[in-house]
């Protein structure tokens, strides 16, 4: 008397596991094809690939996710990696040792993975994240729009 009753998971395991893989195989055929770019970006990478900056992806989608993405939005040869892994392994890249490095994110999760590897963070405001969302990590640029951002970078 007196404990309550545990509820009851509302999906099993199983049913955990064929939701995700509903997901993956909707998300290849249908949601990987919905994306499109913000303004700006494409002008942006030609400006930051011709001043011979090295660039990098850091996402938590697999490679095999965002390679086709970055394939089908014309992004793919902009990218001298693409790390569809977490930022640490994205920095073990030799052709890093001795840059100046900058995490360009748009959520909270960006800005935490530049605070745990020691990198100033630019936060772009032309993405999915709030000024909200982002003005609490204290990034050294709050972004506008891609040219704001290009021209912190070349600065």
């Amino acid at each position: 008397k007196g404990m309550k009753p545990q509820p009851k998971p509302v999906l099993t395991d199983a049913e955990v596991e064929q939701a995700v893989e509903y997901y993956r195989v909707h998300y290849e055929e249908v949601g990987s094809h919905q994306c499109s770019l913000f303004p700006g970006v494409r002008q942006m990478m030609d400006t930051l690939k011709d001043a011979g900056l090295y660039m990098a992806t850091a996402t938590c989608k697999p490679v095999e996710v965002v390679t086709p993405i970055l394939k089908e939005q014309g992004l793919f040869d902009y990218f001298d990696r693409i790390g569809g892994d977490v930022i640490r392994l994205v920095l073990q890249d030799p052709r890093l040792a001795g840059k100046r490095i900058l995490m360009v994110g748009d959520r909270q999760d960006d800005m935490q993975g530049a605070v745990n590897n020691q990198l100033p963070a630019a936060a772009v405001l032309y993405g999915y994240g709030s000024r909200e969302e982002m003005e609490s990590w204290n990034p050294v640029l709050l972004a506008q729009n891609c040219e704001e951002l290009t021209q912190y970078i070349l600065g």
